[in-house]
């Protein structure tokens, strides 16, 4: 987005409505057309679509309502395509930005091209230009990441899948069958890994454990205490924390403290969303010896509900990525990661490496 990233004055939307000889995109009223934007992500991103979600990230933000758009046919007047932005508190080098998270690009098939798409996302992305907002992030699919680098979005660099595995019975068997071979493979598998996971020790000094009750004042204090932990990190006190995995969530998600001598040092949030599988959705911790200290304490939730593996997306620049991995992940893939689009007032240089950020799976749900 050229006109966003270097100020230059050029409008992409001219107000809150922008039409085409085939589109009319406008600014949508979120009670009056709850039922035009769900029936558009029933058709286009069903998983997206239920009341319930709509409810919780829409309408309960506690940063503010979504800003959403939809994409109407200009002859007939019926909704083609919707657009969603999410305010979030960012923090670059300890200040405080408002920033957005977009989500739930979906246009009908009939009208998925590329003059629709992108006339819907300069729409989305108004409130960053009229600086209203001084940047958003996505995480977009490949075909949504084609359309940004189309705007001039800032690429930050691959998101990175890591993965520690924990059991290897279960694969084998799904890859092999139930025979004897299959269980022998299996069982001297599920040794060595339980081998390996002998030679880890728990950092001595750093008591790890789930976080019970309200999540409250301790995880305040410890946003404050990682707010330079990385030098563009979204807010993650115990409000935005308790909004986006508190109860209801999906995956369960089970929130484990680490303390030093009482203090709260560092925090890991893990859930499962697909069967025997624990995935971390957030993590902080201010050092490596915390950090390792948490994936311990994973590992052992995790075993003791008899997960085969811990996995992990995160930017693979992320100083976060690189305390998981010496905390024992691996890397096993790369997919598509997050572009940014920021206002001529931002702090672009440092916004634009994706080593200052701190991106995890979960900063993708919002």
């Amino acid at each position: 987005m050229d006109a966003l990233v270097r100020g230059d004055g050029r409008a992409p939307v001219s107000g809150p409505t922008m039409a085409s000889t085939s589109l009319r995109i406008r600014r949508a009223d979120l009670r009056a057309d709850e039922g035009a934007i769900r029936a558009l992500l029933a058709r286009n991103l069903p998983a997206a679509a239920s009341e319930r979600r709509y409810a919780w990230l829409y309408l309960g933000n506690p940063e503010g309502p979504a800003l959403v758009w939809i994409a109407e046919d200009a002859a007939s007047g019926e909704p083609v395509g919707t657009s969603a932005a999410h305010a979030r508190e960012v923090r670059v080098d300890g200040r405080p930005f408002r920033a957005l998270n977009l989500s739930d690009f979906a246009v009908d098939a009939a009208h998925r091209s590329l003059g629709p798409a992108l006339q819907l996302l300069r729409a989305t992305l108004e409130p960053v230009r009229a600086g209203e907002f001084a940047f958003s992030y996505d995480l977009p699919s490949r075909s949504m990441a084609a359309i940004y680098k189309r705007l001039g979005g800032l690429d930050l660099g691959p998101m990175v899948r890591l993965a520690l595995p924990l059991a290897a019975a279960p694969v084998i068997r799904r890859r092999l069958g139930e025979g004897i071979a299959a269980r022998l493979l299996g069982a001297v598998g599920d040794l060595a890994l339980g081998a390996r996971d002998l030679f880890r020790t728990a950092p001595r000094g750093v008591d790890v454990g789930e976080c019970e009750g309200e999540w409250g004042s301790e995880l305040d204090r410890l946003d404050a205490a990682l707010a330079l932990s990385c030098r563009v990190r979204a807010a993650r006190g115990s409000r935005q924390l308790r909004w986006r995995f508190g109860p209801g969530a999906a995956g369960s998600p089970v929130l484990l403290l680490a303390r030093r001598a009482g203090e709260p040092v560092g925090f890991a949030i893990a859930r499962e969303l697909e069967p025997g599988v624990h995935s971390i959705a957030d993590f902080g911790a201010l050092d490596a010896t915390v950090g390792r200290a948490l994936v311990h304490g994973l590992v052992a939730r995790a075993r003791a509900a008899d997960a085969v593996a811990l996995s992990a997306q995160t930017l693979r620049a992320s100083p976060v990525t690189a305390l998981l991995v010496e905390a024992g992940l691996t890397p096993r893939g790369e997919g598509p990661g997050p572009v940014v689009v920021a206002h001529a007032s931002a702090p672009t240089p440092i916004l634009a490496a994706g080593a200052n950020w701190c991106i995890l799976d979960g900063d993708g749900d919002v």
